[in-house]
């Protein structure tokens, strides 16, 4: 919170950072009077003061204790609770009845499907949409260029130098991998040049937050590129939507 005018009376007196205007704030954190957002803004940045009062040791007081000074706090305490009640209502885990039912439709698949928070990036990427009871993902395509080692056998993070290109496309679970990246980069020689590596999120089985998509993860080969959407992602945590790397054999 930041320094405002007292509410229930005037404050009296000049401003104790300037000595030159008349007081017209209070800090609520130390009670400091200014006179201008300016000194408002000094005071925060020479004394360390965050403005807001301590909630520290917060105590029931009856009627006849009410000063200004506790109804004013009183006041910005709920007013601190209605914004954070905002903030939260925006960054929640989204629980409409449509991602739900995703997530239901995935578990009916033995794919467990994990959603960021709404403002998150990759929760604003995700277009990932059901047509009667087929899943449409979202799917995110990372182009690797000149590994030298197996980026199977690498950790996610060290592969981020060789990233040529990042791309998204929409692929029906019941298209293949190999027709799904023919279809995107119009390339219909793909089995023959290229690997393709599933983003390992977690096993099904293990318990992660749905914001802990760690950069050391590694990357696990499709072994055939003829395989579904459905059959790759059965057992297996997706973060929103899957993420295949594309390795181009050099040898």
């Amino acid at each position: 919170m930041s320094e405002d005018g007292q509410l229930g009376g005037k404050i009296e007196g000049c401003c104790q950072l300037c000595e030159k205007g008349l007081a017209k704030y209070r800090c609520p954190g130390c009670d400091m009077k200014t006179c201008s957002f300016i000194c408002v803004r000094d005071h925060k940045t020479v004394s360390g003061c965050t403005g807001k009062r301590s909630r520290a040791g917060l105590t029931y007081l009856p009627v006849s204790q009410l000063t200004p000074e506790v109804l004013l706090d009183d006041y910005w305490l709920l007013e601190e609770a209605t914004q954070s009640n905002k903030m939260l209502s925006r960054v929640l885990p989204r629980s409409r009845p449509r991602n739900q039912y995703l997530v239901k439709q995935c578990a009916l698949r033995n794919t467990c499907l994990s959603l960021m928070p709404a403002g998150m990036k990759r929760a604003k990427q995700n277009r990932t949409s059901l047509n009667g009871e087929t899943i449409t993902w979202t799917v995110e395509w990372i182009v690797l260029e000149g590994v030298e080692d197996h980026p199977a056998t690498m950790k996610i993070d060290d592969l981020r130098p060789f990233i040529t290109k990042t791309t998204y496309s929409q692929c029906s679970e019941n298209e293949t991998l190999l027709h799904s990246y023919s279809r995107t980069f119009q390339n219909s020689d793909a089995a023959a040049n290229i690997t393709l590596l599933l983003k390992q999120e977690a096993d099904k089985d293990l318990s992660i937050s749905p914001v802990d998509i760690s950069p050391t993860r590694r990357l696990w080969p499709v072994h055939s590129p003829n395989t579904t959407w459905q059959l790759l992602l059965a057992n297996r945590t997706i973060v929103e939507f899957p993420t295949i790397y594309i390795y181009r054999n050099t040898l």
